[in-house]
C-alpha cells in the first residue's frame, strides 16, 4: 500500500461515497458482533409453540410476516407442516424506564428487547434441522403504575404494532432494521359529483376522500439511511451498553463477594489459632 500516494483514475470517483460506505460496513459488523454477544446472556427464556401456518395467533403472524420480508429466514428450526414447533423467546432486563402520561395517568414504561433466533429457510441437514443464521429481536413496551412491582417479561400479551413495534434482524454483517405494520386497502368513504354533460352518465367526480384500513400484519423493511434507522441504532447501542454495564457490575459484585469469603476464611483460621493458642496457654498453666 502506498499511503502518500494516489491512484491516478481516484480523482474521476467519489471517493467520500466509498469511505462513508467502508466505516458504515465496519459499524454495521461491529454492532452486530457486540450485540450477539449480550444476547447470548438472557435473563430469562419461555417457551412457545408455532405453526407453520399463520392461524391468527400474534407470533405465527410474526413468523409468517418474517419469512414474507426476509425470504431467506425462518423462526423455525426445522419445517413440520401441520404440527407446531416449539420456539424460544429470550427476555432482558429493561435498558430503559421512563416516566409516561397517558390522559392524566402516571405510569413506568419499560423498553426492552426480546429475541429469538433465525434459521436459513432454505438449508436442511439429513435430520431435517436447519443452521441458525443470526437473531431477530423486538423492542418490547410494558406499563405498570408507579410504585407498582414491574411485570414478569413474556410474549403472551403479544399486540402487533402496540407494544412490538419495531426490531432488528441481527446477521453476520450487520443489522437490517423493520417495523410491525399493516397491509392496506384503499376504500373510498366520501365522493361530491358534478354535472358533467360530457360523461355518460351525465356526472363527474369532483372530489373524494380515500380512507386507508388495516387489512393484515405485515412486516416492512426501514431505509437504513432514515431518521427512524439511526433511531434505531441509538435504541440498540442503548441496549448493548446497558448489558455490558450490568455484566461489570455482576463481575465486580462477583470478584467482591470472593473477597469477602476469603477474608471470612482467613478471620475463622485466625480466630480458631487464637482459641488454639488459649487452650494451649492454660493446659500449660495447669
Amino acid at each position: 500500500m502506498n499511503q502518500g500516494e494516489q491512484s491516478s483514475v481516484m480523482k474521476y470517483y467519489d471517493t467520500k461515497h466509498l469511505t462513508e460506505q467502508a466505516y458504515d460496513r465496519s459499524e454495521q459488523e461491529r454492532v452486530s458482533c457486540d450485540l450477539e454477544k449480550v444476547l447470548a446472556q438472557p435473563d430469562s427464556t419461555e417457551e412457545y409453540r408455532i405453526k407453520s401456518f399463520n392461524d391468527g395467533n400474534s407470533l405465527d403472524q410474526f413468523k409468517t410476516s418474517l419469512e414474507r420480508t426476509f425470504s431467506e429466514y425462518s423462526l423455525l428450526e426445522r419445517e413440520t407442516f401441520p404440527m407446531s414447533t416449539e420456539v424460544t423467546a429470550r427476555f432482558f432486563t429493561p435498558h430503559e424506564t421512563t416516566l409516561h402520561e397517558a390522559d392524566g395517568i402516571p405510569v413506568e414504561m419499560h423498553t426492552s428487547v426480546v429475541a429469538f433466533d433465525v434459521f436459513d429457510k432454505h438449508a436442511e441437514n439429513l435430520n431435517g434441522q436447519r443452521p441458525k443464521k443470526g437473531t431477530v429481536i423486538l423492542f418490547k413496551l410494558s406499563a405498570n403504575m408507579v410504585g407498582e412491582t414491574q411485570p414478569a417479561p413474556t410474549m403472551k400479551d403479544f399486540a402487533w404494532n402496540k407494544n412490538c413495534a419495531a426490531g432488528a434482524l441481527v446477521v453476520e454483517d450487520g443489522l437490517e432494521f423493520f417495523h410491525l405494520t399493516y397491509s392496506s386497502d384503499e376504500k373510498v368513504a366520501i365522493e361530491v359529483h358534478r354535472k358533467d354533460p360530457t360523461e355518460e352518465s351525465g356526472h363527474a367526480v369532483d372530489a373524494q376522500i380515500v380512507e386507508k384500513k388495516p387489512v393484515s400484519p405485515m412486516i416492512a423493511k426501514i431505509n437504513p439511511m432514515s431518521e427512524h434507522a439511526v433511531q434505531l441504532k441509538m435504541e440498540v447501542e442503548k441496549f448493548i451498553a446497558s448489558r455490558e454495564r450490568l455484566a461489570y457490575e455482576k463481575e465486580e459484585n462477583n470478584v467482591q463477594l470472593a473477597d469477602d469469603r476469603i477474608e471470612s476464611q482467613q478471620t475463622t483460621v485466625l480466630d480458631d489459632s487464637k482459641e488454639s493458642q488459649t487452650k494451649e496457654a492454660r493446659s500449660t498453666t495447669k
